[in-house]
């Protein structure tokens, strides 16, 4: 199971059942990816305003999700 997590305005933690550490992908609306990395946490300090996705894939099971970025 995957869970995504707000920490606080900016920032996402991502918690696992598996020890493995989750790749991740942030979409816009238009479908361009503007992030990608292997990671547990996520900073969307960096992105403009507006409704963007999240991709969440550990061991070949993915989740998306919608976040709004204030």
């Amino acid at each position: 199971d995957i869970r995504l997590m707000r920490i606080d305005k900016n920032q996402y933690s991502i918690e696992s059942s598996s020890a493995a550490i989750p790749s991740v992908r942030i979409y816009n609306t238009a479908g361009q990816v503007l992030f990608q990395d292997i990671t547990n946490t996520i900073s969307t300090s960096n992105f403009n305003k507006g409704i963007y996705f999240i991709e969440l894939e550990v061991n070949q099971q993915t989740r998306r999700e919608k976040i709004f970025v204030e």
